[in-house]
């Protein structure tokens, strides 16, 4: 291979750490802090649980104690200000419930 190509991922796998390295002690690291908020729209909700498995940071879960007109329990989120506002439990939600608003803090 030529150029700046790894021969194999490992390579590839340590330079891109070695550059994150070098990027955080160097002080460049600039990127903003993420904030989200979460809104279900829970009584279309069938509590099917997919958006449970894919938030990063573990904070929606099934609402236990309520049943939605559509007679499941919905999801919700714990603690919102964990929120980053990634967006991955709306992509996953196969009824549209789920709406992510995001805003960037610096």
């Amino acid at each position: 291979m030529t150029g700046d190509c790894p021969s194999n991922l490992g390579d590839y796998s340590k330079s891109v750490k070695e550059k994150s390295v070098v990027n955080l002690q160097g002080g460049l690291n600039t990127m903003a802090k993420a904030r989200g908020k979460v809104a279900f729209n829970e009584d279309l909700c069938k509590g099917c649980e997919l958006c449970t498995t894919v938030c990063p940071v573990n904070i929606i879960e099934m609402d236990r104690t309520r049943i939605n007109i559509k007679g499941y329990h919905p999801a919700t989120v714990k603690e919102m200000d964990k929120c980053i506002g990634c967006g991955n439990c709306a992509t996953i939600c196969p009824d549209v419930v789920i709406s992510v608003e995001r805003e960037m803090e610096k």
